[in-house]
Order: structure tokens, then C-alpha cells, then sequence
């Protein structure tokens, strides 16, 4: 009786195995319905056996270039139903500032086509700006889609590059670079050039020419477009510096103060290395929280280099706090096989010594020591120094 029981089980077991599996293989020849409600006129014939598929001929994003804010642009995406069943579509969100425009059908039929039109506001400034709107479908493969657009949302004036960093360059030689400014107003045209630093504006020249609008694939809708130079002469000051080239128009309050920005730093055959106490990228020289019961002692090295290196005669400049800190220069050391002359700038606090504060933070708060080499072209070196005492 029980081996009866069992050969019934066993037969039931494979007799659901044998009619799932034959279930599964026949998944393919499902019908893919729609919400008969929205359709109701779409029947169960040949024509919506089979698959849906979804297919952007032009893509699912669309890069707009640059736009000027407080406009609007729109774009079409074309979407055909590449299956063998009727695709549904459905928007389901967007984006603040898209918006998305009629559908003209919410079901294709295979082989048809339709275009999805998005429209977007550029309501602030924006150099990275991207906007989009989903949509749900039947399709297996694209249940839901995303179609995007991206762009600049750019003002009266736009920079390219937006700022200037020149890095290294020698003092002796100086360096230039070049810019590009396109312009999206009517109406609207630069005018005068000018560098905003009146200590280094002697060693600024800069110059204008119109160039055409359709070299920058990102620029095609500007209206102008100017190539501006940037020359830094031969002399300007060892060190770190910056300013801005402040470019003047004719659109009065219309248009926002037009300013590029600009860094570098200018070196020489005459720098300066040393330890911990020392920053060669600021030149500043960090004497902090000195005990004056024990005072405060360290060095840098001075290094020249050049075909002059071994005849340069270097001077020392220290108009203020002299007893506080004593700041000398020591022997110089030539190494001939490396083409270069070595100078000891040593500093020292002495025991005791009266107390003046340096803070170090700004304009105008650093002890400045001066170094100046006597060179063909005459170099100086400055060294700014934040001096502290401890509590």
C-alpha cells in the first residue's frame, strides 16, 4: 500500500515539472496587454502578438551647447517601436525647470515612429546644466526611460578659460597667455582693458582683437566673440601673485562686472629652499610661539644659479624689529660641479630678547627681509615672516 502511495507522488511531482516547464517555454507566445481602459479599441489579433521595443535613432540625451539665461530651448526626440508588439508610453515626471509637450500617441504600433518634445528654461547661470523627464513603457527591456538634455546656462559674457593660472615662470623672461570672451547680448561690446593690481600693473599689457564665433563648437550662438592677451614683462617681482584683467563694456548696470582672474608665480635663478619652518610656494617663514627664556635659531639656504651664480653678490634688507630677530647671511659655498652657489640665511631669536608680535595674517602683518642680488638683471627676493612669542 505505501509503494502505491509513493508511485502517485512521484507521478504528481513530475507531472507539475512537466507542465511548468512546458509553461516556461512557451513565454514568448504571451500576449503583451495594455491598459484596455486608455485603449479600447486595441484587440488580442496578430498584430499585437509579440514583443515590444523601444529605439532612440538620435539617442537619449541631447547636448544643447550653451544657452542665455532667462531663455528657452526645446528639442525632439524621436522614439520608434522596433518590436513585434504595441509599445505604451507614459510620462511619469520631469525635471523643475523641463517640461514636456503633448504626446501625440500613448501606444505605437511596430514600425511606427513619434517625437517626444522637451522645452527648458535657463533661469540662472550655470556652467553645468541638465535637465530631464522619464517616462514608463511596456517594453522588457526599457521599462522606464530617461531622456536628458545638458548644457551651460551662461550670462552677457562668458570666459574661456573662466580663470588663468600661469605657474611657473622666470621673472627674467616673463610669460603671456591668451583668452577667449563670447558675447550674448545685443548691442553690448568691450571696451577698456585693465589690470586691477596697481603694484605689478607696470608689467601688464594687455590687448583685444575680434575673433569669429564659430572656432568653439560650444560658443556657435554667441553674437561676438574677442581674443584677449595677457603679456607679463621681464622684471616683475619674484614670488607668488595675482590680479584680475577687469574688461569694461558699454552695457552699464545690464551687465555684471566683467572679471577674469589670474595667478602665478614668478621665480628666478636666485630661490630659496629650507625645512620646516619655511613655505616656498607663500615665501613665508613661520617663527611661531618662541619661549623667550630660550630663544629661537634655524637657517635656509639661498641658492643662485645661472651662468652668474659664483659673481653674484647678494645684500640683506631688514628695516624692522632688528633686535627681536637677527636675520645674516652667511659664507658662501660654490658646488661647480652642479653650477650653483649656496648662501646660509640664518635667523635667531635671541634669549630675552624684546618681544614683537608679527601675526602673519594679512597684508601688512609679516616682518619683510629683503634679498637683492646684483645680477645683470637685478633680482630681489622677498621673505615674509609671521613672528609670534608663547603665552
Amino acid at each position: 500500500m505505501i509503494r502505491i502511495v509513493l508511485l502517485i507522488l512521484v507521478a504528481t511531482v513530475l507531472g507539475t515539472a512537466l507542465g511548468s516547464f512546458k509553461f516556461g517555454n512557451s513565454t514568448q507566445e504571451q500576449f503583451y496587454l495594455v491598459d484596455s481602459s486608455k485603449v479600447p479599441e486595441l484587440k488580442t489579433t496578430a498584430e499585437n502578438i509579440g514583443v515590444p521595443m523601444v529605439e532612440f535613432p538620435e539617442g537619449t540625451v541631447y547636448k544643447f551647447g550653451t544657452m542665455k539665461h532667462g531663455t528657452k530651448l526645446s528639442h525632439k526626440f524621436p522614439i520608434k517601436n522596433v518590436g513585434t508588439a504595441p509599445l505604451m508610453i507614459e510620462k511619469t515626471g520631469s525635471t523643475c525647470k523641463c517640461t514636456v509637450g503633448n504626446l501625440e500617441k500613448g501606444v505605437l504600433m511596430p514600425g511606427e515612429q513619434q517625437m517626444i518634445d522637451l522645452e527648458w528654461h535657463g533661469k540662472s547661470v550655470s556652467a553645468s546644466f541638465g535637465q530631464s523627464a522619464t517616462f514608463k513603457t511596456n517594453a522588457v527591456q526599457h521599462s522606464e526611460i530617461k531622456l536628458e538634455i545638458q548644457g551651460a546656462v551662461i550670462d552677457s559674457f562668458v570666459f574661456k578659460p573662466s580663470e588663468i593660472n600661469l605657474g611657473d615662470f622666470t621673472s627674467e623672461n616673463g610669460t603671456s597667455r591668451e583668452f577667449t570672451v563670447f558675447c550674448y547680448t545685443e548691442g553690448v561690446d568691450l571696451g577698456i582693458l585693465e589690470w586691477s593690481n596697481p603694484e605689478t600693473a607696470k608689467f601688464m599689457k594687455l590687448s583685444k582683437e575680434p575673433t569669429s564665433t564659430s572656432d568653439d563648437p560650444d560658443h556657435v550662438k554667441a553674437l561676438k566673440a574677442y581674443r584677449v592677451k595677457l603679456d607679463v614683462e621681464p622684471g616683475i617681482r619674484v614670488g607668488l601673485f595675482s590680479g584680475n584683467v577687469l574688461l569694461h563694456t558699454n552695457g552699464g548696470e545690464d551687465v555684471d562686472k566683467l572679471v577674469m582672474k589670474v595667478s602665478g608665480r614668478s621665480v628666478s635663478d636666485m630661490t630659496i629652499i629650507g625645512g620646516r619652518f619655511y613655505d616656498s610656494e607663500t615665501g613665508i617663514m613661520k617663527i611661531e610661539n618662541v619661549k623667550p627664556s630660550e630663544g629661537f635659531s634655524t637657517s635656509l639656504w639661498l641658492v643662485l644659479r645661472g651662468p652668474e651664480h659664483d659673481n653674484i653678490e647678494v645684500t640683506l634688507d631688514q628695516p624692522e624689529a632688528k633686535e627681536t630677530l637677527k636675520v645674516s647671511l652667511g659664507k658662501k659655498k660654490t658646488e661647480k660641479e652642479v653650477k650653483r652657489t649656496l648662501i646660509p640665511i640664518n635667523f635667531e631669536v635671541p634669549k630675552d630678547a624684546p618681544q614683537v608680535t608679527y601675526s602673519g595674517t594679512g597684508a601688512g602683518t609679516f616682518l619683510k627681509i629683503m634679498l637683492r642680488a646684483n645680477s645683470s638683471k637685478p633680482v630681489e627676493l622677498p621673505i615674509h615672516v609671521r613672528l609670534t612669542f608663547a603665552n
